[in-house]
């Protein structure tokens, strides 16, 4: 309980719930609060009575269709950006040059204020010749819920290799959300990347002893001339 005043006098306040909402469709919401029976008296005399918070009408706009990116995710409302690195062995880059079978980390980060727990995972697109491992990660890693809202970031990553040489690009994708103060939309470009795969190198021991020269005799005996 925490002291408070309210009207002159001083009460003492108890939080009862609290309850993160996010409305899934535009309109008016009414929120009816917790309702409490209390015995009200003394030792001698009491009688019940029904304390009710009054209800809160919330007006739920629409996302505007006009601006809407690419490929946009309904649930990307707030103030969010977002980013992507690959990289290899930590050096980060637009393009890599790497073996077959030789293993990248794709890194896809959105962070802001927002809606961020309801979010599609950002994933790399499917390429032939390519293999795509998601690293485990939990929604909540990195965010925080306050009564302010939700905010921190969402992190996806993909450990990323290649079964055979050649140029793999992986083509640009655009994050956008829709910023509910401003109801404009923010994007985001994240890549593209081009991976140059080259061949293995041998394994050690598979190269080919040197050749004998041609004619050579056995050990000890003297060398032949050639026909």
């Amino acid at each position: 309980p925490e002291a408070v005043q309210i009207a002159g006098r001083v009460y003492q306040r108890t939080v009862t719930h609290r309850v993160l909402l996010t409305p899934s469709r535009p309109g008016e919401a009414r929120l009816d609060g917790p309702a409490f029976r209390l015995d009200v008296g003394d030792f001698f005399e009491s009688r019940a009575v029904k304390i009710a918070a009054p209800p809160v009408t919330l007006t739920v706009r629409q996302v505007p269709d006009q601006g809407r990116p690419p490929g946009f995710d309904p649930n990307s409302v707030g103030t969010l950006r977002a980013r992507a690195t690959l990289s290899v062995g930590g050096t980060s880059g637009q393009a890599h040059k790497v073996k077959v079978n030789e293993r990248l980390l794709l890194h896809y980060e959105v962070a802001g204020d927002g809606n961020l727990l309801n979010l599609k995972a950002l994933a790399p697109p499917a390429l032939d010749g390519m293999t795509v491992e998601a690293l485990p990660t939990r929604a909540t890693d990195g965010v925080k819920q306050t009564e302010r809202g939700t905010s921190g970031q969402r992190n996806w990553q993909y450990v990323l290799s290649f079964s055979r040489p050649g140029r793999f690009e992986l083509p640009q994708t655009v994050f956008g959300s829709c910023d509910p103060k401003t109801t404009t939309f923010l994007t985001d470009k994240l890549g593209p990347f081009t991976v140059d795969v080259a061949a293995a190198d041998a394994a050690p021991g598979a190269a080919a002893a040197p050749a004998a020269a041609v004619g050579a005799p056995p050990d000890g005996q003297p060398p032949t001339q050639p026909n």
